[in-house]
């Protein structure tokens, strides 16, 4: 049985996430938890935060048609290196580009590993 999270990648950013994936996002962002992010799970978070103050700034790594849907609503997804983390602050979400066709699983898995421990040391600043 397969179940998918959205259907993004067949009707783009204007897709449909499972509900549960989608209340586990606000609810995270909502509380000001830390959300990490890794390839295209960073298009979930976009459309899950869409309608937010603060539209998400995520790494997508090299999907250029997602990208262009993306850019056509003012989004644009920033492009990192394999081994780096961005960081959205208004947002608290942790992205990375995992592994992608010109990137070496060592380099993948670093920059995996630097995000889980940025998620796992964030503390959000007090208001």
């Amino acid at each position: 049985y397969k179940r998918q999270l959205s259907n993004i990648g067949s009707a783009g950013i204007d897709g449909k996430i499972v509900r549960e994936v989608q209340d586990l996002i606000i609810g995270m962002h909502v509380r000001k938890k830390a959300i990490g992010t890794i390839g295209y799970g960073g298009a979930l978070v976009i459309v899950a935060l869409r309608r937010t103050e603060s539209e998400p700034i995520i790494a997508l790594g090299e999907d250029a048609m997602l990208a262009a849907q993306l850019s056509n609503l003012g989004i644009t997804p920033v492009h990192v290196g394999p081994q780096e983390v961005l960081f959205d602050p208004a947002n608290a979400v942790f992205s990375a580009n995992g592994l992608t066709s010109d990137t070496s699983l060592m380099k993948a898995s670093e920059g995996i590993e630097r995000l889980l421990e940025a998620v796992l040391e964030y503390t959000p600043k007090k208001e």
